[in-house]
Parts: C-alpha cells; structure tokens; sequence
C-alpha cells in the first residue's frame, strides 16, 4: 500500500514540475515606425520596407505585413483589398516593382504576433508616395503625413 502511496507521490511530482513552460510575455512588443530605403528607387531591386524599433531580438514574435497600392495620392483610397500579405518574422520585406511600376502611393501595417496572444496589440502602419526628385534626378519613396 505505500509503494503505490509513493508511486502515486512520485508521478504527480513528475506532472507537476516536469517540463518548463515556454516563457510568454505580459505585453506584445510593437514595430514603433515603418520606413522605406530613402535613396533612389531602382525599379530591379524593388521597394524595401522596414519595421523598426523592436528592441529584442526574441525569435517567437512574427510580423504580419499587409500592404495596399494605390494608382494616385488623392486621399481617397479604398481598402477593399490588400495587395501583399506576408505573415513570417522578418523586420523586413521587398514590394516588387511589378505591383508598383503605374501606382503612386502604398499603405503598410504591420501587425505584431506573441506566443501567448492570439492577435497582439502591437500595430503599426505608415503610407509612402512616389515623388521625382529633381536634385537626384531620380523617383524616391517618401512618408506621407495622414
């Protein structure tokens, strides 16, 4: 009777201080500014867009990328559609020219997944418009205020 009292002890102690729990975090860390490569675009390399200000370097956080192009800057875009979806952890993403070639003005959210949170607070977007540059000769991608 005590070798079962004892079994039973053992095995409980073995459920209950087995295997450590995976670390989650009390808060979702977000991207705090999204920027685009300021020199001249080169249409064969495309448009690099980053998310920064995400202090660690936690491997678990996955960025979820969303990005509409619009054909003018007018202000009165629709969002019926997103243009790229890309769901993976990178802190940045390439936007090829062949989705940007005719359109001026593109939208990005970023949306920041934990382990532990199903959709984490952490959101951050920014939109860019086209502008030729006469001083560089060149098109640029530049921040456009809301």
């Amino acid at each position: 009777m005590k070798i079962v009292q004892l079994l039973i002890l053992a095995v409980s102690m073995l459920f209950t201080t087995g295997c450590p729990r995976p670390f989650t975090p009390t808060f979702c860390e977000a991207a705090d500014k999204i920027t685009v490569d300021n020199s001249c675009y080169e249409a064969s390399e495309g448009l690099i867009v980053q998310a920064s200000g995400l202090v660690t370097a936690d491997s678990t956080i996955r960025l979820e990328w969303t990005v509409y192009i619009f054909a003018d800057s007018s202000g009165h875009e629709y969002f019926d559609h997103a243009d790229i979806t890309v769901n993976d952890g990178f802190r940045w993403i390439v936007v090829p020219d062949s989705l940007l070639k005719d359109n001026q003005k593109i939208y990005v959210r970023v949306d920041t997944h934990c382990p532990g949170n199903e959709k984490a607070p952490g959101l951050c977007y920014n939109q860019f418009v086209k502008r030729y540059k006469k001083s560089s000769a060149c098109y640029k991608w530049e921040a456009q205020p809301f």
